[in-house]
């Protein structure tokens, strides 16, 4: 081995000295012939059919995805000893390291195709012979796999890290985590055109195929995606019943879990009112699907609808790939850049206040829960002028001047002058891919030290520069931060999301007009606080928890808002 440093080297850790001879002299070997990759290709694919026919047959709970060559194992739902199957194929005489990826090359003729084939026959048998199948119920997915049911497999994200771990490991958070919409649909309704354009959808956003590893660290994307769309007629009730019929759907679809595991992670409902009126219920789980990319799914729905019962084809772009978004994120965080947005961070949140103490209406108890309401202020568009203008005086934006209001009311109820605010920020403007749906959003640990701030036009000068700031260095998620943060266990936990408070804006994109559409509340929430301002509408309150009803948050409030304007009245929504 040389002993000067390596520059590049091809292969794994093992750097054995002919590595680089060999693979120079497959990409030469490769060069002179380009059949060679369609030549292995089809041979996959061969070999792939013949495994799934033989899976199928024995309804066996394995898929093979491929990916050109690249052969990988994945139980649809694996049992408790399933590494077994893997040393029967040993035993067979067919090579297979666990479940990573296997490869075929050119030296793979019939006759190896046939002896993996009897391997996997042998080790199918020793599994059911050996009774390590009894605690899994075959399905009737599992039964009908199609042999162009194919899968690849990209790491997750830092972001969708933190998602899966609260959703698997904090008791009830997953509800938490349902994202909804309820699309008013009046007028004459073509359910074959809608359906079409639902499944046009699944087929174009990889996201809305990906199911998560059994650690996390990986999203499982698959090939396809067969829609589903269970119609609930509603038109026989009257129209009180109705209504109580319509909520009770939408209760109950965001009441149910998503197994982040086996998927899909997503699911649409139709609910017929009469022959013109129509609701349509989505329903994601949070960590393939944020509220950007609603607003894209919206847009392209209408699109595609509109396009097919006029008999025309939808001109959409190529949808971006989500495979290709977390690689384009891997490399920013491991470049310079990314490393300075990292540093900026760390130098902000180096010595971070104590959570915020809140003054709730009663006792939290031994288990808060993470049950939850929400709060519509309305604004109208008079308060709304008159925000923006006092904004604009001091050079800042109506986000800006929302957002000091919203420091100022937890600076009243708290006495602490130095806070840390959630502040979301999309992935997709960051890194140039506004048509991508996924869960690419970062939470931005927004911190702001109010201490030396003399009046509201201080304050607001603060947070105008550490909004800048933060939006400057959005590439950096909180959750890579954590690690590198000595924090306290009380500061821990709230970091952990014990006690957190979030101010977000919902962009007007979020609200396409003539979409009749509006938020069903899941009934829990994975933060304590959390306010959402919409321009020129109305602005919600969330709480979680049951310990910060809206009381809490009036009872701080200066009867009037910064410049003389007015408070608007609140109203408390059901939970």
């Amino acid at each position: 081995m040389p002993e000067v440093g390596v520059t590049y080297f091809a292969g794994t850790f093992v750097r054995h000295p002919l590595t680089m001879a060999v693979v120079h002299a497959a990409l030469r070997h490769m060069r002179a012939n380009p059949g060679l990759q369609e030549q292995v290709n089809t041979t996959a694919e061969r070999l792939v059919d013949r495994l799934h026919a033989l899976l199928a047959a024995e309804g066996f709970p394995m898929h093979i995805g491929r990916f050109g060559s690249l052969l990988k194992p994945e139980w649809t739902q694996e049992p408790a000893f399933g590494e077994l199957f893997y040393y029967y194929l040993r035993e067979a005489g067919v090579y297979a390291w666990d479940a990573r990826p296997n490869y075929l090359t050119t030296a793979h003729g019939d006759t190896e195709l046939d002896r993996i084939v009897e391997g996997f026959e042998y080790a199918v048998g020793q599994m059911k012979r050996g009774g390590f199948l009894d605690d899994v119920r075959p399905t009737a997915q599992l039964v009908t796999l199609a042999s162009d049911r194919t899968s690849i497999t990209v790491p997750s994200t830092e972001s969708q890290r933190e998602v899966w771990l609260a959703d698997r490991f904090v008791a009830g958070n997953s509800l938490a985590y349902n994202e909804g919409l309820l699309l008013t649909l009046d007028g004459a309704l073509d359910e074959d055109a809608l359906r079409h354009a639902l499944q046009t959808l699944l087929d174009r956003h990889e996201s809305l195929r990906a199911r998560f590893s059994r650690d996390g660290r990986r999203l499982v994307i698959d090939h396809h995606l067969e829609l589903d769309l269970p119609v609930h007629d509603l038109s026989g009730l009257g129209e009180a019943e109705r209504t109580a019929a319509l909520e009770r759907l939408c209760d109950e679809e965001m009441g149910r879990t998503f197994d982040l595991r086996r998927g899909p992670l997503i699911r649409f409902a139709l609910a017929r009112l009469d022959e013109r009126r129509h609701r349509l219920l989505f329903i994601a789980h949070h960590a393939v699907c944020d509220g950007w990319s609603g607003a894209v799914l919206l847009t392209e729905l209408g699109a595609v609808y509109s396009a097919r019962v006029t008999g025309r084809a939808a001109e959409l772009d190529p949808a971006p790939r989500y495979a290709d978004y977390v690689a384009v994120e891997r490399h920013f965080l491991e470049s310079p850049v990314g490393q300075a947005h990292r540093e900026y961070w760390l130098k902000q949140l180096h010595d971070a206040p104590q959570p915020p103490q809140l003054p709730p209406d009663r006792s939290p108890g031994p288990d808060p829960g993470l049950s939850a309401a929400r709060v519509d202020v309305p604004v109208d568009a008079e308060l709304v002028t008159r925000l923006r203008a006092l904004g604009s005086a001091h050079g800042a934006s109506l986000v800006a001047t929302m957002l000091t209001g919203f420091a100022e009311l937890f600076r009243r109820c708290t006495g602490q002058d130095d806070l840390v605010i959630g502040l979301a920020a999309a992935g997709q403007s960051f890194h140039g891919q506004g048509q991508l749906v996924g869960h690419c959003v970062n939470l931005l640990p927004l911190r702001l030290r109010l201490d030396t701030a003399d009046g509201f036009a201080d304050a607001l000068a603060i947070t105008r520069t550490a909004l800048l700031d933060a939006y400057d260095h959005q590439g950096v998620s909180f959750g890579t931060l954590l690690p590198e943060l000595e924090l306290t266990p009380r500061r821990q936990s709230a970091a952990a999301g014990e006690r957190r408070v979030q101010h977000r804006r919902a962009r007007r994109r979020h609200r396409p007009r003539r979409s009749g559409c509006r938020l069903p509340h899941a009934g829990a929430a994975g933060r304590d606080l959390r306010v959402v301002h919409q321009r020129g509408r109305h602005r919600h309150v969330d709480g979680a928890g049951g310990q910060l009803p809206h009381r809490a948050v009036q009872r701080g409030a200066h009867p009037r808002l910064p410049g003389g304007l007015p408070r608007p009245a609140a109203r408390r929504l059901r939970r």
